[in-house]
């Protein structure tokens, strides 16, 4: 009896190792894209407790990302801040400018607003339904 296997045999393996691929390879892609989205919301909220501290000590005219101890340019996000306007229900506060807009569109931001009773909320602008982090739904 011959040792070893046959051509139908190694075709067989063949073809199931592209069927995997063919699945996994996009599954990895979206797995990727929604971790940098979260990556940028985990971002801009870790600047949350220094705003609010500048804010409700009479903020400046102009308020950096240095002020809040994040940087301004990350591998995720280029980071913007503003000063609340307490006349409107809700203002931009902290918003993430995603760099790698791979699969989003190129408008794609991830930001918080808040009221001015403090409440913030996430909210976000050329990223699909499927890919917002639970916090911003």
């Amino acid at each position: 009896m011959p040792k070893g296997f046959t051509l139908i045999e190694l075709m067989i393996v063949v073809a199931i190792i592209g069927i995997l691929t063919a699945i996994a390879i996009p599954v990895y892609h979206l797995f990727t894209v929604k971790t940098r989205i979260h990556t940028a919301m985990y971002e801009i909220s870790a600047a949350k407790p220094a705003y609010e501290i500048i804010v409700t000590q009479n903020a400046p005219a102009l308020i950096t990302p240095a002020d809040l101890y994040i940087q301004a340019e990350t591998s995720t996000c280029s980071i913007n801040v503003a000063i609340p306007d307490l006349n409107q229900t809700e203002t931009k506060v902290l918003s993430c400018s995603l760099k790698d807009k791979s699969s989003l569109e190129t408008t794609a931001e991830i930001y918080l607003t808040r009221t001015p009773l403090g409440k913030y909320s996430c909210k976000t602008v050329g990223i699909p339904y499927y890919l917002i982090p639970k916090e911003c739904i």
